[in-house]
């Protein structure tokens, strides 16, 4: 994501005419070059981290942790937290 907020500064910056990027063409092939690295290295990232299994480990690991709040949720809502359970089960 960070590379892709990086290419579209970029562009930014130059059509607002501001920094080194102003005087880029973007029309030659090594302006064009100069903008689109950080597009190539987003695309390079992305491929990388679906490759390897990142992304869907990441994804994994969000529905667990989802699936644990959502248990904690219920049961609080059943009165079988820790704080219902100590006040019921008390011994006199």
């Amino acid at each position: 994501m960070a590379f892709i907020v990086i290419g579209v500064l970029m562009l930014l910056l130059h059509f607002i005419g501001i920094g080194p990027t102003a005087a880029w063409d973007p029309l030659t092939l090594s302006g064009f070059a100069k903008f689109s690295v950080p597009f190539l290295l987003a695309l390079a990232w992305w491929a990388w981290a679906d490759g390897s299994g990142m992304t869907k480990r990441r994804e994994m690991e969000r529905e667990v942790e989802k699936r644990g709040e959502r248990r904690k949720r219920h049961i609080e809502a059943m009165g079988l937290g820790p704080d219902q359970r100590s006040s019921t089960f008390r011994r006199r």
